[in-house]
């Protein structure tokens, strides 16, 4: 042992050399910094149903990392799917009032066309686009 401002010799202590075990740790502060930073985003939002993956999981392309509650937007879709039947079967029912058997008689017999107000047509004497006809002083002055 030594000691500062004394005159004390100073001793060393040897030991025979040996072979063994190296263990391989740091003791460190500060912080670590990754190599490679990657942010990850998402198009839509929603409750979690499902996470694959956890915070420093290495992941691949095309991996499924989490899985979102689908059913608010297949909802959506089924409204969206619900409103355009709705509309096919209305233009059937326009068409089908278009061509109907009472447009089609009228035709053979020969009745005269019917006149119809502004932006609407004649169909086999019936105004096609649900306006109601002209009352008969009307029809005559055009």
């Amino acid at each position: 042992s030594w000691s500062i401002g004394s005159d004390a010799a100073v001793r060393y202590e040897t030991v025979p050399a040996e072979t063994g075990r190296i263990a391989r740790s740091i003791n460190a502060t500060g912080t670590v910094n990754p190599e490679l930073t990657i942010i990850v985003g998402t198009y839509v939002s929603g409750v979690i149903q499902e996470l694959n993956c956890d915070y420093n999981t290495q992941v691949k392309r095309g991996q499924i990392c989490a899985r979102i509650d689908g059913r608010p937007y297949q909802s959506l879709v089924d409204q969206a799917r619900a409103n355009l039947a709705v509309a096919r079967a209305q233009l059937e029912k326009d068409r089908a009032s278009l061509t109907s058997p009472r447009n089609s008689t009228a035709r053979m017999r020969g009745t005269s066309p019917t006149t119809c107000r502004t932006r609407s047509f004649s169909v086999g004497g019936q105004c096609a686009t649900g306006w109601s006809r002209p009352s008969s002083a009307a029809s005559r002055r055009t």
